[in-house]
């Protein structure tokens, strides 16, 4: 019910950022995380697949640039926001907590 949710908020704002000029990303993800979310309630197995594809589509649509290592940290399971917090008092020269 969750994914289902969160596809009617990437449709729907999806769609008024396209009105705005901007990507259709969104609502095509927004579509397409719909079906994954309805196959997944009828419990199909190709709705994990599509779920799979959209969270790979979005990790390189944000990686644009050459950026897509950094992404890679970012959508990691647990544990980053560990390394990153060390890395910040490294750079700031500040004592770790």
């Amino acid at each position: 019910m969750v994914l289902v949710a969160a596809a009617f908020f990437f449709t729907i704002g999806g769609a008024r950022l396209l009105m705005l000029g901007g990507s259709a990303y969104f609502l095509i993800a927004g579509l397409a995380l719909l079906l994954s979310g309805g196959l997944i309630v009828a419990r199909r197995p190709v709705g994990a697949l599509i779920f799979g594809l959209v969270y790979v589509a979005t990790v390189v649509w944000g990686g644009v640039g050459g950026r897509v290592h950094v992404l890679a940290v970012e959508f990691a399971p647990v544990g980053h926001h560990r390394r990153r917090g060390r890395r910040r008092h490294q750079l700031s020269g500040a004592a770790p907590v």
